[in-house]
């Protein structure tokens, strides 16, 4: 088929997932199996299955994106329906669970220059950055998020294998933490 073969799909999000991915996208979206939030689409598209537990959190997805796709790309069984409860909330988690490792990327980066940022600064770069407000997404929530995210990486650190006999191996736990280990590299 042609490139030129477009339809335009629209999906309901929360106010906060239309925007990041308009600011990182663009508007109106333009869809590929290249992206992780295509890939998600595809996915969904192929298993659309009703679950009307999520029915009653459709409330809180007050905003929705334009997102153009491809006609070939477009599963047979996606034309003429709408995206079920289920498809719009795991949609959403996903690109908010994007959100959250897009911040902790951020800081990592930002506080690997050696200058002393702290965790209100980096928000403040990262709403701005993805035109973000406050009231879109929370410091505490970033920051909670920052701070388990950290934690696990002190937890998950390089484990030392040691052949025990020709066919065994033994995992031995660290010494260092992950941080001990940055600082001493």
């Amino acid at each position: 088929m042609s490139k030129d073969l477009l339809r335009y799909v629209k999906l309901p999000v929360k106010p906060l997932v239309r925007k990041y991915l308009e600011a990182k996208y663009g508007a109106p979206l333009r869809i590929t199996r290249k992206t992780n939030e295509g890939k998600m689409l595809i996915s969904l598209f192929r298993s659309m299955q009703h679950d009307a537990r999520f029915d009653s959190r459709m409330h809180v997805y007050t905003d929705e994106i334009t997102m153009e796709v491809s006609v070939n790309k477009l599963h047979k069984r996606m034309r003429g329906r709408q995206f079920t409860s289920r498809a719009v909330f795991d949609f959403s988690d996903f690109v908010e669970t994007q959100i959250s490792d897009s911040f902790n990327a951020f800081a990592d980066v930002l506080r690997s220059t050696g200058y002393r940022w702290t965790v209100n600064d980096i928000y403040t770069m990262f709403i701005q950055r993805y035109g973000l407000t406050p009231d879109d997404i929370a410091f505490e929530t970033l920051k909670r998020g920052y701070n388990r995210y950290r934690d696990a990486l002190n937890e998950v650190s390089v484990m030392e294998v040691k052949i025990v006999e020709k066919k065994s191996a033994v995992i031995v736990p660290p010494t260092l933490s992950y941080d001990e280990m940055r600082a001493a590299s």
